[in-house]
């Protein structure tokens, strides 16, 4: 039978239906009264009775019924502190700072307050304690350890500076003054903390219970603080209320004797101090639950467990319970419902800090920081492309704007390779409108408000974990704004004031609702107290996590929290041990999960679980869960060319280039994916040139340079040209003009634009372009033809006809040879070939790239109808990198790279050769027989390390 419902049958067997206006139940939570009142009710449906009237309540709103001073919230309690502190301690003491300490300072003078000890007394001792180990730097080991073991202190080693010791005692010495002077401000304002009226109830228990006739019950309760304690006792002597108690016989002996820290540690005292009424029978399990504990590897693996087990056990009512050890894991848990759970009921509250919304928070303070905030050329601010591409990508931003407003934004911006946007650029949307405006720390907290509040509009009704925290964020910068100018806090800084919104919004929840008595329950592990199911899963039951090994911050010395009878970490083990053991104890069936995987605080499987195992001596049945991973040889990607892929050729294949074919050449698969499918390279904006970027602006400073002054090819290069282009600064020119235009799509660049890397770019290619004319000046070429544009038809073996296009980087003539040129910014090293052969080898061209495409290009001009040049051609590589040092161009070669029979030759020795086997490599391209094969894994190194298309086929280097 549960717990609550015993109580109900308790009271229905005792009490008439007009005597219930005259109880009140009291419980530890919220939950556990709305239970209560469905026992009761199911029970009064099968007694056919009415009753009217009944009171519940939790310990916390019946204490706080019975003061005149109201709970303020945690961002008021940490500015009325603040001021405190910065009165009597730090005058220039910043919030951001403070923030985290103000948490340890409040929960150390709660704990005082509801345990009910001398503030001035615990205090001195701390000072005492921390001016001990602060003032005898001069002992020496032996005496400091002898002192450490008597007095339980700690001498700091070499961790602090003497003057920061010393500041942190002066603190000391003024704690009880901050303490006494908070709570004195915050009952002038009517406020309070939980602790101060817990303090001033247990203090006046005859003035704030007078006896009015009513009757009390406390139920389920199980550590008390010593001003509960005090309370139970008033009642107990008055005979005024009854108290029952849930565990079992076991937790009411220690685990181990004379252990004090196990699971019945604070009940144990309490059956007896404050004994269950003379008729109640407190109902004990008649069998032992069935008990099962799986580990994962991973802790994403229990999410499967939970939606499996629902989707196999779940029936649909309310005594199926999944508890979370850790709170992190809800929206996990949610997801991972099945269909057939149709009602979830979740009252545990979800921290903002793991919501998108709060992800959103941090993009805005990247967004408005001083290093992503630039002035242009004509004096508008602009914002960092990378913060502004975070923000678009954000799922609630591109959730309210459209897949397709933002993906023409994103294009836009990469497509125009903007790294500085303007906010106009955005102003046909009011979010982004709004977000994308510079901000000043005076109208940050407004700018914030109508950033979340458009979002709160906005959002559906649909989308209500999204609204509860888009409104929580607003609910508490709001208080936080009132709280700045109450207090006259004068802020300057735009990213201390977002430090500050940070803390305050970090620390709050998203409180869910739903009804206890409907559907799946979902609930941390404090919602369980009083509360039995039948069917459980408990998640995450890790050392480290539950419990966990944290120990909260405080300024009172651990040995002075034990002397004074405050709680220690082993009070909190001892609380959740209860928890635990409590839990399980009506259940039928029990899933207790764990990962072993260690990560953080996670440390393999909870404490819990061994005493479980090796102290309770319950049955239990251990499985292990692998996420098993299929090992497999994967063979190489082929792709057959069906009619549809045969019907796709004929449609995007009307033309080929020089790079096309070496791609084939290197990797069939690879050409299928960028010719046949036109899957293109991810667009990103890139802030520094990339090796084709650098080509390209040489390219064209080299095309555009002997041009000047409407000079006409061919161009005979001299001395004097060479010293006119250098002294008129045209190459300097031409360059930006090339940055600009790779950079931001536009000619209009300035020098004071370029930043980091490119500055030494820009002076690179302008060294090198200037070598570039230098060389040529000093062979005395005549340039005939730069960056040409050449297309020929070649007819394929099926029939068909397909045309090579490219652009040849340069020709030009010297000593009255012809050169087919070609600039090569890259690592190129391989500039020579035993035959014709290897170059139409997969695994010989990823080398010999610059060799075939020059070749390919001395191909089409020899059977291009429109041109004069004969086969007698030679073939000239320009290694860009090399030109400052030694870069007159290298000759291609024909022969064994060692070999002493290497020579420079024509394109008329190789020309039948080599249009031989082009002719059969575009054939085969075409050809229905033959399938896209993916390259040799042993080319991976080569073809496969720099691919944009390693992820689809699964190959990388």
């Amino acid at each position: 039978m549960p717990f609550l419902k015993s109580v109900a049958q308790y009271y229905l067997d005792r009490h008439a239906a007009s005597n219930w206006s005259d109880l009140m139940f009291v419980f530890p939570s919220h939950r556990a009264g709305v239970l209560f009142m469905n026992e009761l009710r199911n029970e009064l449906k099968l007694r056919q009775k009415t009753i009217f009237g009944v009171n519940t309540t939790t310990i916390t709103e019946f204490l706080a019924s019975r003061s005149n001073l109201m709970v303020a919230d945690d961002i008021t309690l940490a500015f009325e502190l603040f001021q405190v502190y910065r009165d009597i301690y730090d005058a220039n003491a910043d919030f951001e700072s403070f923030y985290n300490w103000a948490r340890t300072f409040i929960g150390d003078f709660d704990d005082i307050d509801k345990y009910l000890i001398d503030a001035e007394d615990i205090f001195a001792n701390a000072f005492d304690l921390e001016r001990l180990v602060d003032k005898y730097t001069y002992l020496t080991e032996n005496q400091k350890k002898a002192i450490e073991e008597f007095w339980h202190v700690t001498f700091e080693r070499g961790t602090h500076a003497d003057s920061e010791k010393s500041e942190f005692v002066q603190l000391y010495e003024k704690l009880h003054t901050i303490y006494t002077e908070f709570r004195k401000r915050l009952q002038q304002k009517g406020l309070a903390y939980s602790g101060v009226i817990y303090r001033n109830v247990a203090d006046n228990l005859v003035d704030a219970f007078p006896d009015d006739g009513v009757r009390y019950a406390f139920v389920g309760f199980n550590a008390l603080t010593r001003a509960e304690e005090k309370m139970f006792t008033f009642f107990r002597t008055a005979t005024r209320a009854d108290f029952f108690w849930d565990y079992t016989p076991q937790m009411l002996v220690p685990i181990v004797p004379g252990d004090e820290h196990g699971p019945g540690r604070f009940v144990r005292k309490y059956v007896e101090q404050y004994p269950s009424p003379a008729g109640y029978r407190l109902p004990q399990p008649q069998e032992q639950p069935k008990i099962t504990v799986t580990s994962f590897a991973y802790p994403q693996g229990q999410l499967n467990f939970v939606h499996e087990n629902l989707q196999n056990n779940y029936d649909g009512g309310t005594r199926f319970a999944v508890v979370l050890t850790d709170e992190n894991m809800l929206l996990g848990v949610l997801s991972a419902m099945p269909d057939n759970v149709r009602q979830v009921n979740v009252t545990m509250g979800y921290p903002i800090k793991m919501t998108p919304l709060y992800g959103l928070l941090d993009l805005l303070r990247r967004l408005q920081s001083d290093v992503y905030v630039r002035h242009t050329a004509d004096g508008d601010i602009a914002f960092y492309h990378t913060c502004v591409l975070s923000i678009l990508q954000h799922p609630t931003v591109l959730y309210l704007c459209g897949d397709e407003q933002i993906g023409a934004l994103r294009k836009a911006i990469t497509k125009s390779n903007a790294i500085w946007i303007k906010p106009d650029f955005f102003a046909e949307n009011e979010l982004l409108k709004t977000i994308f405006q510079p901000v000043e720390a005076a109208n940050l907290l407004k700018y914030l408000l109508s950033i979340y509040e458009h979002i709160y509009t906005n959002l559906q009704e649909s989308d209500q974990l999204q609204r509860e925290c888009s409104y929580a964020i607003i609910s508490a910068i709001r208080i936080f704004e009132a709280q700045v100018v109450k207090a006259g806090v004068d802020i300057s800084s735009v990213d201390m004031l977002f430090g500050m919104v940070d803390c305050v919004v970090a620390s709050k929840t998203v409180d869910f609702c739903g009804m206890p008595h409907a559907g799946l329950q979902v609930l941390g592990i404090l919602e369980t107290r009083a509360l039995d199911f039948d069917n459980l899963i408990i998640l995450d039951l890790n050392e480290g996590v539950f419990p966990k090994n944290v120990v909260s911050p405080s300024f009172i010395p651990y040995n002075l929290r034990l002397g004074f009878g405050l709680p220690t970490h082993e009070h909190q083990d001892s609380i959740f041990s209860y928890y635990f053991f409590r839990l399980i104890q009506r259940a039928k069936n029990v899933h207790l999960l764990y990962s072993t995987s260690i990560s953080g605080d996670r440390v393999g499987e909870s404490r819990f679980l061994l005493q479980l195992r090796h102290e309770f001596k319950i049955d239990i049945e251990n499985r292990v869960s692998s996420n098993t991973i299929s090992q497999y040889e994967q063979g190489a990607v082929t792709i057959n060319k069906t009619p549809e892929i045969l019907q796709l050729m004929r449609a995007k294949l009307d033309h080929i280039s020089p790079t096309s074919i070496i791609n084939y050449i290197s990797c069939p698969v690879k050409f299928f994916f960028s010719r046949v499918y036109k899957i293109g390279s991810p667009d990103d904006v890139l802030e520094e040139l990339d090796n084709r970027m650098i080509g390209l602006i040489f390219h064209s400073v080299m095309e555009n340079v002997y041009k000047l002054g409407n000079r006409q090819f061919p161009i005979h290069v001299t001395k004097d040209l060479a010293e006119e282009i250098g002294r008129d600064g045209e190459i300097e020119r031409l360059t930006l003009e090339g940055f600009g235009e790779q950079l931001t799509k536009n000619k209009k660049f300035r020098k004071e634009d370029l930043q980091g890397r490119n500055i030494l770019l820009y002076n690179a290619i302008v060294d090198y372009a200037k070598k570039m004319v230098d060389i040529d000046a000093k062979q005395g070429v005549t340039i005939i033809a730069a960056e040409k544009k050449v297309e020929i038809p070649i007819k394929l073996a099926n029939g068909d006809t397909i045309k090579l296009i490219g652009n040849i980087d340069r020709i030009h003539e010297c000593d009255g040879i012809i050169y087919v040129c070609d600039y090569k910014t890259g690592s190129d090293k391989n500039f020579s070939f035993a035959d014709v052969d290897e170059l139409f080898t997969s695994e010989k061209v990823a080398d010999s790239k610059a060799i075939l495409q020059t070749l390919l290009y001395s191909y089409m001009l020899c059977n291009d109808d429109q041109s004069p040049f004969a086969d007698d051609m030679k073939l000239r590589i320009y290694k860009v990198k090399d030109l400052p040092k030694n870069g007159d161009g290298v000759t291609l070669q024909l022969g064994e790279s060692r070999s002493k029979d290497k020579h420079e030759f024509t394109y008329h020795e190789v020309r039948e050769e080599f249009e031989k086997r082009l002719s059969g490599c575009l054939s085969e391209i075409f050809d229905a027989t033959v399938p896209f094969v993916q390259c040799a894994e042993k080319q991976a190194e080569k073809s496969c390390k720099y691919c944009d298309f390693v992820n689809i086929c699964g190959r990388g280097a």
